[in-house]
């Protein structure tokens, strides 16, 4: 979906559904690979988590939110 986007344009991925936090990695992997996609293309990406907030406590879940906060 992002190559469709032009120049400039603005591009949301939520995570949303379940639990996230479960699996924090899968977020940074997508985080990951979305932000290179999205400064090939020149797009402005924003990363939105809902979260039931269990999983907030767990440092290595905030660690990877923090980390993608771009």
């Amino acid at each position: 979906l992002m190559t469709r986007c032009l120049p400039g344009d603005r591009f949301q991925i939520n995570f949303i559904g379940g639990e996230p936090l479960l699996y924090p990695e899968i977020i940074d992997e997508i985080a990951n690979y979305a932000f290179q996609l999205a400064e090939k293309n020149e797009l402005a990406l924003r990363l939105s988590v809902i979260t039931n907030g269990t999983r907030l406590f767990d440092s290595h879940a905030l660690d990877i939110l923090i980390k993608n906060k771009r």
